[in-house]
């Protein structure tokens, strides 16, 4: 008996585990998304629609977002 409860308390142990990486992944991530939300608006605000410009500094003319404008996004390779 004393092993079953050893081993249903590694269980929860390893569940709380899991929750707090997964808790602290999603966090890195909002981070990351936030950082490249500033680059691509940053690059935009340089490249002034200058097309060479934007590939240059690795992201990519969507297509047109309605009224004249673009829209920039990360090169797919980025996505993975």
């Amino acid at each position: 008996m004393f092993y079953l409860q050893t081993a249903e308390t590694e269980v929860q142990a390893a569940k709380q585990l899991a929750k707090t990486k997964n808790y602290v992944r999603n966090q890195k991530e909002d981070v990351l998304d936030a950082l490249i939300a500033r680059l691509v608006g940053y690059v935009k605000a340089v490249a002034d629609g200058n097309e060479a410009i934007i590939h240059s500094a690795g992201t990519d003319v969507r297509a047109e977002a309605g009224a004249g404008t673009r829209e920039y996004g990360i090169m797919k390779w980025i996505d993975g």
